[in-house]
């Protein structure tokens, strides 16, 4: 069984080209669900505008993400499996399926993130 790890980006009013700036990954596919672009001054409760993208990211058991980072925070569902994810203090976080996974944006909050090969 695959691992999978489903995310919302929202990459601020940035538009990126891919889902993160990265060393290279091992095991590890994606499909777009929604990319929209919300204008600066479309809602008035979002005055500057976002870029807002939704992927279901699948991590096989003994891949990796490799490091990398996001320009915009990063929100997840773990829906299968256990993923490895360091937290601030570099210290390993183990998400459970179920487990909702935040990922701060910035390139001063590089992460990686490995699936082991336990799923439920």
């Amino acid at each position: 069984m695959r691992g999978v790890l489903a995310a919302i980006v929202i990459a601020g009013s940035v538009a990126v080209p891919g889902w993160a700036h990265a060393t290279p990954s091992e095991g590890i596919s994606g499909v777009t669900w929604v990319d929209i672009e919300v204008p600066p001054n479309l809602l008035p409760f979002v005055p500057d505008g976002v870029h807002a993208v939704a992927r279901e990211i699948t991590i096989d058991p003994g891949g990796t993400t490799g490091w990398h980072y996001h320009d915009g925070p990063v929100l997840g569902i773990v829906r299968a499996g256990t993923l490895t994810h360091p937290g601030a203090d570099c210290v390993p976080v183990i998400y459970d399926a179920g487990d909702v996974i935040d990922e701060p944006a910035g390139a001063t909050t590089c992460m990686s993130a490995a699936m082991s090969g336990r799923c439920r």
